[in-house]
């Protein structure tokens, strides 16, 4: 059973590694999910708000929660992490992208994990 207090603290870390600039084409409700919890996020005209109920336009599936920050933030090479099945997507694929993007930190403090757990 997914944690609220872990909800929250996934809710702050996306808060603070959002790029309002880079999320202004992403107008979407987005699903994030793993198989004990799910968090509903929602970008529209470069805003992020967290809503309790919503029909997502996208799913990332994750196949552990601690592997969402690090995915999000271009700490974990997305390339490696979907090959190894550490994560794949339902809906428009593109979106994908402007998400990550729209989280990703800048290079400066960003380091590329290349040894997934």
């Amino acid at each position: 059973m997914q944690d609220r207090e872990t909800e929250h603290g996934l809710e702050a870390f996306l808060s603070h590694h959002f790029k309002q600039e880079l999320a202004q084409s992403l107008n979407a409700c987005l699903a994030l999910q793993w198989p004990d919890g799910k968090l509903l996020l929602e970008i529209r005209h470069g805003a992020l708000s967290f809503p309790v109920y919503g029909v997502p336009d996208l799913t990332i599936y994750f196949d552990q929660q601690h592997r969402v920050g690090p995915i999000l933030t271009g700490q974990t090479n997305i390339m490696q992490a979907f090959m190894r099945g550490h994560i794949r997507a339902s809906g428009h694929l593109i979106w994908v992208f402007q998400t990550l993007a729209a989280f990703q930190d800048s290079g400066e403090g960003a380091r590329e994990q290349t040894a997934l757990e």
